[in-house]
């Protein structure tokens, strides 16, 4: 299946980027596996978004990081961004997403966790 842009966010990641003098990071954060990042990478390069980095689920077939692919994606996403909110205290973040992955939930506890960054 092929990805598509939903209209109007890469406009918003860049007017993100302009507001803050470029001084504004992204990270993709996604309960998609390593496997898909030459695919999304690709994607978001060819339309126009910002660079950034991304955060994916490791997936082997080999051993029981398979296992993670049926986990809960409210959890993993946890677990991804909590470390980038810690190494950057003094940033702020804007939390943007959709309701596929269970966003707003992780938001929320998020925001419950560290309100003086989000």
């Amino acid at each position: 299946r092929e990805f598509k842009q939903v209209p109007g966010m890469k406009e918003l990641f860049h007017a993100c980027k302009s507001k803050y003098d470029n001084n504004c990071s992204i990270h993709y954060v996604s309960a998609s596996p390593y496997q898909l990042f030459e695919e999304l990478s690709n994607f978001f390069t060819s339309t126009g978004f910002p660079s950034a980095t991304y955060h994916l689920k490791r997936i082997r077939v080999k051993d029981k990081t398979l296992l993670q692919f049926f986990a809960d994606p409210e959890d993993y996403k946890i677990r991804q961004i909590t470390p980038i909110l810690n190494t950057y205290p003094l940033r702020k973040f804007i939390l943007i997403g959709d309701s596929g992955e269970k966003d707003p939930e992780v938001y929320k506890e998020l925001i419950r966790r560290y309100p003086n960054q989000i």
